[in-house]
């Protein structure tokens, strides 16, 4: 494999991989879970003010919503 289309290869899996950017979203209002709305609301505010483009949002929550 020559070395530029290694480099291509390198470039597109950098640019396409959250890889560095996994955003952990503590998904919890007082003491309830976030619903499904409020957590897409949450991140759209948080991308709204500057996070990365590809950054993956991982909510994380000690109970679940139907608890």
């Amino acid at each position: 494999m020559s070395v530029h289309l290694i480099r291509r290869v390198n470039a597109l899996e950098a640019s396409l991989s959250p890889a560095g950017k996994v955003v952990a979203l503590w998904a919890m209002k007082g003491c309830r879970a976030m619903t499904e709305q409020e957590i897409e609301e949450e991140i759209a505010t948080r991308k709204a003010a500057g996070a990365p483009a590809n950054a993956r949002f991982i909510p994380a929550r000690w109970v679940t919503a139907e608890d």
